[in-house]
């Protein structure tokens, strides 16, 4: 899919998320485009849509892109509190610190062997960009469950 479409695809799902969200969490838009897409009254979310979760019933969170870890996986220069992972029938709200040491676990698991895999994930490298990105493919139960809270997106929150 061209980018311009996956980009008016993430930027209606921002918009989705601050609709379902705001009022739980007073959610907004974050102005200064470079930084965390949303802001949770003083603290930021980053809002990951998985669009290939359909196809294969696991969640693909991103931890290397051009050889650079990628926001799951590092500290970055902006505090980002919430990570907001979904994938248009649900958004899971995780903890940020609370993800990233989840994720250097199953990293740290999958790295022990040299199929790259784990009882509850996998690590694998993309093929259509030249290996530039590295994902860790998890099951969605195993992301439920570490999630703070689950937002269903197209029938009544549980």
């Amino acid at each position: 899919m061209p980018f311009k479409e996956d980009l008016k695809k993430w930027m209606d799902m921002e918009e989705t998320i601050i609709e379902l969200l705001s009022e739980d969490l007073h959610l907004f838009k974050n102005p200064k485009e470079k930084e965390a897409d949303l802001l949770i009254v003083e603290h930021s979310a980053e809002v990951k849509y998985d669009v290939s979760s359909y196809k294969y019933w696991n969640y693909f969170l991103e931890v290397e892109c051009n050889w650079k870890r990628s926001w799951v996986y590092k500290e970055e220069k902006i505090p980002v509190k919430w990570w907001i992972h979904t994938d248009w029938e649900e958004a899971l709200l995780i903890n940020m610190k609370f993800l990233r040491r989840w994720v250097e676990n199953r990293m740290n698991e999958c790295n022990a062997n040299s199929s790259k895999t784990s009882r509850w994930a996998r690590i694998i490298e993309s093929g259509w960009d030249w290996g530039r990105v590295k994902w860790i493919v998890v099951p969605k139960d195993e992301l439920r469950n570490i999630a703070y809270k689950i937002y269903y997106l197209n029938k009544k929150n549980e």
